[in-house]
């Protein structure tokens, strides 16, 4: 195919149309708030799992800017400022990930619910997930399992065992588990690459209660051992959204942050500044609040029954360059 022409057809533009349609549709008739916030910013995510993408702009300085990520921390300043209910449609950039399933920019919803906590969140999602699909698929069946009940489903391993049993087990079943992981990543790379396979692909599955040391911007709940107010949905195989019930301790998230960056120095990784306007908007006062991120591509990719990301977007950045 010649390089210019797009990647997607017309009718697969024509079902994202309808799906961004349905989605204001959707928030239009609960009175939920659409919003827009900047694509550029001084901070970029200190994640361990993201590499932002630097940019730089002469009207703004000679510092180093970011392209989002996501538009969570500014959607959050917005909440602290007492706007209630809010979503976003926006792009998204991410460094390092080129993949059927990924593209360095991509297409992100992301709304809050103020009061309302994670399990409250996820019907929501199961919702609107629901209202989308129709009349493409029929209405799914759903499940609801924690990440301990998951592992012990499908990989009979309890998460409070030793993790070294974990990786031997991973490794007689023949995949490769690289040596020194971390504990979040030898359970990302287990639950990624021996449970998410095994899930219905035709079940809409919610994955919730995470570790403690995967709760990014979640909540802790308390309990033996606490677990994070954080939860992921699945269907199609594939990662579709991932939604906490937020933290909103300013202390406590400069303090993860902090630790963040240090273990991205540790690791020889490009360290960006921490999003000072984010913490004071924590010190001023986030309310109780919940949110999720959605990945579009991938959502119309399960409309359009499409096994690959860049067949969703008008001109994906090729695999091979």
């Amino acid at each position: 195919m010649a390089k210019w022409k797009p990647t997607a057809t017309r009718d697969t533009l024509c079902a994202r149309a309808e799906m961004l349609a349905k989605i204001r549709s959707f928030f239009a008739t609960r009175d939920v708030l659409e919003v827009e916030t900047p694509t550029l910013s001084k901070a970029g995510a200190t994640d361990f799992q993201i590499e932002s993408i630097t940019a730089s702009s002469q009207a703004l300085g000679k510092e180093s800017l970011y392209l989002s990520s996501s538009p969570e921390l500014p959607m959050k300043r917005l909440l602290a400022a007492g706007y209630g209910d809010i979503y976003q449609i926006s792009r998204a950039f991410r460094d390092k990930e080129l993949g059927r399933w990924h593209q360095p920019e991509f297409s992100l919803l992301e709304w809050y619910r103020v009061g309302w906590n994670d399990l409250d969140l996820m019907n929501e999602v199961e919702d609107l997930v629901k209202i989308v699909l129709q009349p493409i698929k029929s209405s799914p069946e759903t499940l609801r399992i924690t990440y301990r009940e998951a592992f012990l489903e499908f990989l009979d391993f309890d998460i409070k065992s030793d993790l070294t049993a974990l990786q031997q087990k991973l490794i007689k079943k023949g995949f490769d588990v690289p040596k020194n992981l971390a504990s979040d990543e030898l359970l990302n790379l287990a639950f990624s690459s021996a449970i998410t396979p095994q899930l219905n692909k035709e079940t809409i599955t919610f994955v919730y209660d995470f570790p403690q040391d995967q709760a990014a911007l979640a909540r802790i709940k308390p309990g033996t051992p606490p677990v994070a107010a954080r939860f992921e949905m699945l269907l199609g195989g594939i990662e579709l959204a991932n939604g906490f019930d937020e933290l909103t301790d300013a202390i406590e998230q400069k303090k993860r942050f902090e630790a963040e960056q240090q273990r991205r120095h540790t690791a020889g990784y490009h360290v960006p500044p921490i999003d000072k306007d984010f913490i004071s908007a924590l010190s001023y006062g986030l309310p109780r609040c919940s949110g999720v991120a959605v990945g579009l591509d991938r959502l119309l990719a399960i409309i359009a029954g499409l096994n690959d990301l860049s067949q969703t977007m008008s001109f994906a950045h090729p695999v091979d360059h």
